[in-house]
């Protein structure tokens, strides 16, 4: 399934995202956590946006990259 970022919370000092599947259950995540199919590492969240990193495999080798959900 695919994950929709629906908004972002403040509990306290932490920020939480809360993602909506397309089957229309709710997740909530906080930072690092793994998170869709990929297991992406949520890295940041702030009040518009949430970064994560996700490995890529590019042929034999593993890269990196930064996704920005806002």
């Amino acid at each position: 399934d695919s994950l929709k970022l629906a908004g972002v919370i403040k509990e306290g000092k932490e920020w939480r995202a809360i993602f909506r599947a397309n089957n229309g259950k709710i997740y909530h995540a906080e930072v690092g956590s793994r998170v869709g199919l990929q297991q992406a590492l949520l890295t940041q969240i702030t009040e518009h946006q949430v970064r994560f990193k996700i490995e890529v495999e590019a042929g034999k080798e593993t890269e990196t990259q930064e996704v920005v959900m806002s």
